[in-house]
C-alpha cells in the first residue's frame, strides 16, 4: 500500500448555538433555483405554443366562415334590379302602387272571330268573342245576337261560360228556322276567356252579323 493513501484531508466545521438547518462541509443553494426557473420557463414557452396554435386555427376558420370560397360567385348582372319609384303625396289612405287599375269594366271585344268544321253530316260554326280585362259589373246583363245564312239545328256555348245561368232569355224553335241566335243573362261570363258559340247545321252557313253587349271601346 502506498504511504499517501494513508493519508486523508480532514475537515472541521463547527457550529455553535444552531437551532437547525444543515452543518455540512459544502451546501450549495443557487443551484436548486437554477433548475426551478428552467422549468418554469420552460412550462411558459409551452403554453406559449399552445395559445399561438389555436389562435391560428381560430383565424383560419373564421376566413373560410366569412371569405366563403365554397360559394359561386353571383353575377354582376344577379344585383340588378329594376326598381319603379312611386310616390305619394299627402295620401291618408288607399293604395300606393306602381299600377293600379280601378273600376275598369269588363267588356266584350266586337273583333270576333269565326271557324268552320265538318263533323259527319253536320256543320259546324264556331264563333269566338275575346273580353277585355277589368271587373264585371255586379248585375251586367250579357247579350250575344247572332245571324247566320240559313237554318240550324243547335247552339250552345263551348267555353267561357260558367255552368248554370240566371235570368236567362234565348231564341226559340222559330227562330232557328230563320237563322237568328239570341241569348242574355245576367250570370258574368269567365275572367281571362274567350267565348265560345257553336252552331251546329245540316249545310254550310257562313256568319252574316254578330251583336254583343257591354260592348268595348276598341277600334
Amino acid at each position: 500500500m502506498s504511504k499517501n493513501e494513508n493519508k486523508s484531508e480532514t475537515h472541521i466545521v463547527e457550529s455553535k448555538n444552531q437551532s437547525g438547518g444543515i452543518t455540512a462541509h459544502t451546501v450549495t443553494v443557487n443551484n436548486f433555483d437554477q433548475v426551478v426557473n428552467a422549468l418554469v420557463s420552460q412550462r411558459l414557452t409551452a403554453k406559449i405554443i399552445e395559445i399561438i396554435f389555436v389562435l391560428a386555427a381560430i383565424v383560419a376558420i373564421l376566413t373560410f366562415i366569412f371569405d366563403k370560397p365554397w360559394r359561386p360567385k353571383m353575377n354582376e348582372n344577379d344585383n340588378k334590379k329594376e326598381i319603379h319609384i312611386v310616390k305619394s303625396e299627402n295620401q291618408s289612405g288607399g293604395i300606393t302602387a306602381h299600377t293600379v287599375n280601378v273600376n275598369k269594366q269588363r267588356a266584350i271585344s266586337h273583333k270576333y272571330q269565326y271557324k268552320k268544321e265538318r263533323r259527319g253530316e253536320d256543320f259546324v260554326l264556331q264563333i269566338i268573342l275575346n273580353q277585355t280585362q277589368g271587373i264585371w259589373n255586379s248585375g251586367e246583363q250579357f247579350i250575344l245576337q247572332v245571324k247566320i245564312s240559313g237554318p240550324y239545328k243547335a247552339a250552345n256555348f263551348v267555353g267561357g261560360m260558367p255552368m248554370g245561368f240566371q235570368d236567362v232569355r234565348m231564341s226559340g224553335e222559330g227562330d232557328k228556322m230563320n237563322g237568328i241566335f239570341y241569348f242574355s243573362t245576367t250570370t258574368a261570363p269567365l275572367n281571362n276567356e274567350s267565348i265560345v258559340l257553336e252552331i251546329v247545321s245540316a249545310s254550310d252557313v257562313n256568319v252574316v252579323e254578330v251583336g254583343m253587349s257591354p260592348l268595348a271601346n276598341d277600334e
